[in-house]
């Protein structure tokens, strides 16, 4: 195989293996004509911190005149080495230039989604925007809009942070994460949902979804947990920190911090600033950074939404949402630290629920409901009719202001899930139930098809 015929592909897959196993080559290799023999193998090999050396396997002759590979061929003696870089891209460009391989004139189609790269903190190669393009974006908003009901507002901000991250582009004096979000707002409304679509659709399979329970977190020495534990302790070495792990294995996706606010206070400072600022995290267990500016950091709180606040902002009040972020915004500044709080790139606050989502809501899950009656080993249909929102919403709203859509799901599941399984298990026979209002209360009852 000829260098410059190979595809990217290929050239994708010989990179992750040198990221992965240390080692890459590339066998029946077209070389240039200042190289005897004219065909062999291109391995690449790590070199001190991350750097990359490029070298032609076996015992091939070079007659030319670049200064570089001259030095190092009288360095090396065995192997003709060709380039010594600090990573593997420009250790690529360079494998290319002296292989008189042409640059290709336009980027393949398969390349256009390819993360772009450069040097991390810990000498592989990091990624920016990877995967994030203003198609994306758009994807996004409106799987968005039609999952998570009710946040308008929410889904626009999260969006907005997003689309001028794209735009800009990011800063390579500064790395950072791609973006730092914290989802502010009561239980239920959506704020980890949106967090998990952000992943799914932005980075599919290639990226991970890093979720870390804050309330796990309580304690000053939990820190280890994360970033694995230092020299002279238990562990120490096994690379089983909950962060750098996942991060050492992906380059892009979304780091969820759920309930941030319950961490103890000395996580602000030995975790979350230097990721939120600097984009890495030091791995205690090799004391070496990890990179992570290549994925989305969100957090999620519960702050400034207790019951009594709920009970004034709740299912049903009228203009309570600016009270509501006026609470959120002075409880947060109160339990983070402002050299934390100050490198969040927005607060987005989740609005309560109210009662026409809650129906919109109750509606959806009535369809998904059905859906696996459907699909499930009896293979039943399942109809529920619409006089049945208001009492199933009557049921929830005790419970809606403090559970959110979890009343909303638990009330369905109570009032036509476990119904609908018994009128199963009396009639075996049936092939489509029916919920309907009978008496003042929700009945499933088999029906003729």
């Amino acid at each position: 195989m000829q260098l410059r015929d190979m595809p990217v592909s290929e050239m994708l897959r010989t990179k992750q293996a040198y990221v992965s196993r240390r080692v890459a080559a590339l066998s029946s290799v077209q070389f240039g004509p200042d190289f005897a023999p004219r065909v062999g193998t291109v391995r690449f090999e790590t070199v001190g911190d991350g750097g990359c050396r490029v070298c032609i396997a076996g015992s091939a002759q070079y007659t030319g005149d670049d200064p570089e590979i001259r030095r190092h061929v009288e360095e090396d003696g065995e192997d003709t080495a060709i380039a010594v870089r600090p990573n593997f891209d420009s250790a690529w460009s360079r494998a290319q230039k002296v292989l008189h391989v042409p640059q290709p004139t336009k980027a393949p189609a398969a390349r256009r989604t390819a993360p772009k790269t450069r040097s991390g903190p810990s000498g592989k190669p990091r990624a920016s925007t990877a995967g994030l393009n203003l198609n994306s974006i758009a994807t996004l908003e409106a799987t968005l809009s039609s999952r998570v009901l009710g946040q308008r507002k929410a889904v626009e901000a999260v969006v907005g942070a997003l689309r001028r991250r794209v735009l800009l582009g990011a800063d390579p004096e500064r790395p950072r994460p791609v973006a730092n979000l914290l989802f502010a707002g009561p239980s239920g409304v959506g704020k980890t949902e949106v967090a998990r679509l952000i992943g799914s659709e932005l980075f599919g399979k290639s990226g991970a979804f890093v979720r870390i329970d804050c309330n796990e977190l309580f304690e000053r020495h939990m820190a280890a947990k994360l970033i694995g534990s230092p020299p002279g302790y238990v562990g120490y070495g096994d690379d089983n920190g909950l962060l750098v792990r996942p991060l050492r294995k992906h380059r892009t996706g979304v780091i969820l911090l759920d309930e941030v606010e319950k961490a103890h206070p000395s996580i602000f400072t030995t975790v979350l600033f230097s990721l939120l600022g600097n984009g890495s995290v030091r791995d205690a267990g090799k004391s070496t950074p990890v990179d992570a500016t290549g994925f989305i950091v969100v957090m999620t709180s519960n702050a400034g939404t207790g019951h009594d606040r709920v009970r004034k902002v709740g299912f049903g009040a009228a203009g309570g949402d600016g009270a509501l972020q006026e609470s959120v915004h002075a409880s947060l500044a109160r339990k983070m630290p402002p050299e934390v709080f100050g490198r969040l790139d927005d607060i987005v606050v989740f609005n309560t629920i109210a009662a026409d989502t809650a129906a919109a809501i109750l509606r959806h899950e009535c369809k998904r409901i059905a859906g696996q009656f459907g699909r499930g080993q009896a293979s039943v249909t399942l109809v529920v009719d619409d006089g049945c929102i208001p009492l199933l919403l009557r049921a929830a709203q005790p419970r809606l202001p403090f559970e959110g859509a979890r009343s909303l799901h638990r009330t369905v599941r109570r009032k036509v899930v476990d119904p609908a399984v018994q009128a199963l298990l009396l009639t075996p026979g049936a092939r489509r139930l029916r919920a309907v209002v009978r008496d003042g209360r929700i009945v499933v009852r088999p029906e003729d098809v």
